[in-house]
């Protein structure tokens, strides 16, 4: 509920800030808020995706952006956004922004400087999340199966359920 209503407050921010009327702000709100991606993610269990939340904020962020501020406290409110966004675990979310705003940057070259600053400061304060990450993976050895080695083992495992103890039947345990 908390981070609904961060999302809800950055709705209303666009709606005050850039002078929505009352129709564009419902189309927005329910479109945002009920987009059924998100809201099936988040009712399967899959809490990451609440970070998808702050994006209202980082929507008022770019907006200020493209509207020329391109100082370098603008790029530490940046920081404080994707810290947030990682806090709640949503490096999906993350790295969509960071395409996003890698290819905004492309348009426009002034646009680098408050970007930089912003992703540079929130890996800085998101170390705390990322480097136990980091070292945990660091070394880390995953033999992945590459495929069904034969048709009839595809078919029998679209086919049929197979439990944890009976994987080893289809011969698809690794090496």
């Amino acid at each position: 509920i908390f981070v609904y209503s961060l999302g809800f407050i950055g709705c209303l921010w666009l709606k005050k800030t850039y002078q929505w009327s009352l129709f564009t702000f419902l189309f927005f709100f329910l479109l945002f808020s009920f987009n059924g991606h998100i809201v099936s993610h988040i009712a399967i269990g899959h809490w990451p995706w609440i970070s998808y939340f702050v994006l209202s904020f980082f929507l008022v962020w770019v907006f200020k952006l493209v509207e020329g501020d391109v100082s370098p406290f603008h790029g530490t409110q940046l920081a404080w956004i994707f810290f947030v966004m990682l806090l709640f675990g949503g490096v999906h979310t993350f790295a969509w922004c960071l395409i996003f705003l890698f290819l905004l940057c492309l348009r426009q070259k002034r646009f680098w400087k408050p970007v930089m600053i912003g992703v540079g400061l929130s890996l800085v304060f998101s170390l705390y999340r990322l480097l136990p990450a980091a070292i945990t993976f660091f070394g880390y050895k995953n033999d992945f199966i590459s495929g069904f080695p034969s048709i009839s083992i595809f078919w029998n495992a679209l086919t049929s359920v197979y439990g944890q103890e009976n994987i080893l039947s289809l011969g698809l345990e690794g090496n």
